[in-house]
């Protein structure tokens, strides 16, 4: 039975919570005590191990969507327009009509053409039956003092192998340069010993501290002899090779040598006949007269597909950017050029739509509102199915990527889609911006119904992709003195890091770099983590390759 505490019995103390305090002071005595005697450093250290994967590097860059390159949309010139029925932003497709053209000046035009053509035959056969050989006179007054070329040879090879078919001298004199110790005078007499033992006076025209030239007659001494000048009591003074003082080349660039009508060392006259060529080409006039000719057939097709139909009819799908026709207006004259544009236009390329040809500018007479142009453009028009996106690459990156490569586009205004494209231009010529050198590449995409020309969008060009390779993170790796290297070995207690291993690079994401040699896999290091795990002072040593400047980057896979 239980007893009632009195009042004056004693109360048991509680122990407990005194012994929990004493466990926990000599615990952190303990740690304080095993903290003390561990450096600093070993806490900072990080380990990675050399593993197998993929390394990706990939080139991005941002711009603006456009149409692919415009189509010129050409017709013949000439004609009268009816009806244009596609304005600038529509989008045609194959078959479409695009503009009717006036029946009777279809007629019209077709009979001016085929009369132009009848006209242009008899010109063409009047230029064919032209002179056969053709001669080559002398402008000057001279002596002939080498002849190139000889009968049979082509003009144009002698040409191009002497600059010259003949050389004439101007002036009845030669000249020799040479050096010597006498002290010569502008005007003195000397005399010129010849290879033959001939002797013809000469006289100083130059003298500039010991370096001469004499001149002495044309007649007889031959260029590039040589010769020995003399004082008049006989001293030699020096030596040289003959040359002309004022030369003149006799130039022909076609034709066959026929006849040489002159022989070295003759004098000639001004209009003397010096050559004659055969088996001359075609003249400038008559392959102009043949090209006319061609243009007007060109034309004459165009005009004859027109008139099948009167209209202008799209052979594709496409987007039109300009219209350059007024109804009511000839086309090719210079009231009938509406010009309305929903962009700018690119390369001409003819054919596109039905009725048109290729053909540049005519000399050709033209008709009466005719611009003298046998085909014009009354539009153009870029490809519904593909769009470009044009990027600049900077010079660091650009030699990494070709055409061809493949790229992922997204669009700021359509979410949650990728699309493919392709490269397919690489521009030589840079811009300069912020120091570095900025290459225009040009993207083509598949179109979709979503895109619009001047969105926003992102390529992200794969440059390059390695499978099977050693991979390591770029912040284990050392540099010093050029070597690149890792350690191998840590001691846990100093902190402090050892067995150092030189290794050689590859590419490299920025995050990730190939391991080429030095390591194999399951290689553990150590390294001393800097600020945010980022190295410091590791530069492009070693041979990897990682994304600098514009929008490099990639990842391991």
């Amino acid at each position: 039975m239980n007893q009632p505490k009195t009042a004056n019995q004693p109360k048991r103390k509680r122990k407990w919570p005194w012994i929990t305090i004493l466990v926990l002071a000599v615990l952190s005595i303990v740690i304080i005590g095993i903290t003390r005697r561990r450096p600093a450093s070993a806490l900072n250290i990080r380990s990675a191990v050399a593993e197998t994967g993929s390394l990706s590097m990939t080139v991005v860059g941002t711009g603006n969507l456009e149409y692919d390159d415009a189509v010129d949309i050409k017709i013949p010139s000439g004609v009268t327009i009816d009806e244009v029925l596609a304005k600038s932003g529509d989008t045609v497709s194959a078959g479409d009509t695009l503009a009717t053209v006036n029946a009777l000046s279809l007629k019209q035009e077709i009979e001016s053409v085929r009369s132009r053509i009848n006209t242009l035959d008899r010109s063409v056969n009047s230029a064919k039956n032209g002179p056969k050989t053709e001669t080559v006179k002398a402008n000057v007054n001279g002596r002939v003092k080498r002849i190139y070329a000889q009968k049979g040879d082509e003009a144009l090879g002698v040409y191009l192998e002497n600059g010259a078919l003949l050389l004439l001298s101007l002036d009845e004199k030669m000249a020799v340069d040479f050096e010597g110790t006498a002290e010569l005078s502008v005007g003195d007499k000397v005399n010129v010993v010849l290879e033959n033992g001939g002797v013809k006076e000469g006289a100083v025209e130059k003298a500039d501290g010991g370096k001469y030239t004499v001149t002495l007659t044309d007649n007889g001494p031959k260029l590039d002899e040589p010769v020995a000048v003399q004082s008049k009591n006989g001293d030699v003074l020096g030596t040289g090779t003959l040359y002309i003082h004022q030369p003149i080349e006799v130039v022909a660039t076609q034709g066959k040598v026929e006849t040489i009508h002159v022989s070295e060392n003759e004098k000639v006259s001004s209009g003397k006949t010096l050559v004659t060529l055969e088996d001359l080409p075609p003249s400038a006039e008559y392959e102009q007269l043949l090209s006319d000719r061609a243009e007007l057939l060109d034309k004459l097709d165009g005009l004859l597909a027109l008139s099948k139909t009167n209209a202008v009819t799209a052979e594709f799908n496409g987007v039109i950017m300009s219209v350059n026709l007024e109804e009511g207006k000839t086309a090719g004259s210079s009231s009938g050029a509406a010009g309305s544009s929903a962009g700018s236009t690119a390369s001409s390329a003819a054919g596109a739509y039905s009725g048109t040809a290729s053909a540049s500018s005519s000399s050709v007479q033209a008709s009466d509102g005719d611009s003298g142009e046998t085909m014009v453009t009354a539009f153009t028009a870029a490809p519904a199915e593909s769009v470009v996106l044009s990027v600049n690459v900077d010079e660091l990156d650009i030699l990494s990527i070709q055409n061809g490569m493949e790229a992922e586009i997204t669009f700021d205004a359509i979410p949650d889609r990728t699309f493919g494209g392709k490269i397919v231009k690489i521009s030589d010529s840079a811009t300069a911006g912020g120091g570095v050198a900025k290459y225009p590449v040009k993207v083509r995409i598949p179109r979709d119904n979503a895109m619009r020309a001047g969105m926003n969008a992102t390529a992200t060009i794969l440059a390059e992709k390695k499978e099977n390779i050693l991979l390591l993170p770029v912040v284990a790796l050392q540099e010093s003195g050029g070597r690149v290297y890792v350690y191998t070995r840590q001691n846990a207690e100093t902190g402090e890091l050892s067995g150092e291993a030189d290794v050689q690079t590859g590419s490299s994401d920025g995050e990730n770099v190939e391991i080429v040699t030095g390591l194999s896999a399951g290689s553990t290091v150590y390294y001393r983590a800097a600020s945010g795990e980022t190295p410091t002072g590791f530069g492009m040593g070693g041979g990897f390759r990682s994304g600098s400047g514009f929008g490099s980057g990639g990842g391991q896979e």
